[in-house]
């Protein structure tokens, strides 16, 4: 037999009234129900909770250390209730964004503020790394979601859709390809190349652009960081072939965009969860309110710069809503 709550309640109603009578009347059940429930607790336990006098009751010994524990019980009960109804009713929470450079330095800062002005008491921590490790960190579950462009294929996440962003070709002032605003992709790689280590999505869409429409590019340089490769750009160290969110996030260097046909080339950029997972209230509330806009809105707004460049860069930037995940295969 196991102690109950209602037991436990039953005891401590007595404990407190001193007297069957008036405890029965506070739980609202008969004095004979509330003697045999008593007993039943009392056989559990192998000990006596009380001496019983013809008007009153009385805590043993054992009765008295036992009432201390119950108390305690209903107590942790209570609050582990509470925490989840507050988990629930956004009180309180964590959540963790894994996300990747471009993506954390001009879409997350704003979104977060904003989100942690409605709700002060969840707290928020950001990831931020190439694509392929924040897959790693929502797949193993480090992360409750990630803000990533779409990987190329992976059986373990879904991806929803948050907005799709063109690739522009980068070239320092005074290049040769800098007396126009347009360029083919050949052209932009006949030139020494900038390019991202292995494993970032921007490496992952320059080397798929480049090998569906059979371009050699000479890869100059290795970098890790996006600021990197926008200043060695700027110095004339090699030409760029980047995303325009990449580019918001250098701060408009005073560089030369060109618009890249054959090809045109954008990716997609959303949110990664785990396939089969489900997602926190807090999470879940954070990542509704990107998805219609509402957090992403006001960080594009935040990256409004009154330049010619920071005008083409956001012209290239779609916002879209998907409501339904795509799952990745």
């Amino acid at each position: 037999m196991t102690v109950s709550l209602a037991k436990l309640r039953m005891f401590i109603a007595i404990a407190e009234e001193g007297q069957f009578n008036k405890a029965a009347q506070r739980l609202g059940t008969s004095q004979p129900s509330l003697s045999a429930q008593l007993r039943e607790l009392e056989q559990v336990l192998g000990v006596s909770l009380f001496n019983r006098t013809t008007r009153s009751v009385a805590l043993t010994a054992e009765g008295a250390r036992f009432l201390q524990r119950a108390r305690q019980l209903l107590r942790d009960l209570s609050d582990a209730v509470a925490d989840m109804q507050n988990l629930c009713s956004l009180n309180h929470g964590r959540i963790v964004i894994a996300a990747t450079p471009s993506v954390s330095s001009t879409l997350l800062p704003q979104a977060i503020n904003s989100f942690q002005a409605s709700f002060p008491e969840i707290q928020i921590q950001l990831h931020e790394d190439i694509l392929l490790n924040v897959e790693q960190m929502v797949t193993s579950g480090l992360a409750d979601f990630g803000i990533a462009p779409q990987p190329q294929r992976t059986a373990t996440l879904d991806f929803s859709l948050l907005l799709t962003e063109k690739f522009f070709g980068v070239v320092p002032l005074g290049h040769a390809l800098a007396r126009s605003n347009q360029a083919t992709l050949a052209e932009l790689a006949a030139y020494p190349m900038l390019a991202s280590k292995q494993g970032a999505g921007i490496r992952e869409a320059t080397e798929h652009a480049l090998q569906d429409h059979g371009i050699f590019a000479n890869i100059a340089h290795v970098l890790l960081h996006q600021q990197t490769i926008l200043g060695m750009a700027e110095a004339g160290l090699g030409v760029a072939y980047l995303p325009a969110l990449v580019i918001l996030s250098g701060g408009l260097r005073r560089l030369h965009l060109l618009d890249i046909s054959a090809p045109e080339a954008s990716r997609r950029v959303g949110i990664l969860q785990r396939k089969g997972g489900s997602a926190s209230a807090a999470a879940a509330e954070f990542i509704k309110r990107m998805a219609d806009g509402e957090l992403l809105a006001g960080a594009l707004r935040a990256e409004d710069p009154p330049s010619d460049n920071g005008r083409r860069l956001l012209a290239g930037i779609s916002k879209v809503f998907e409501p339904h995940a795509v799952a990745l295969r």
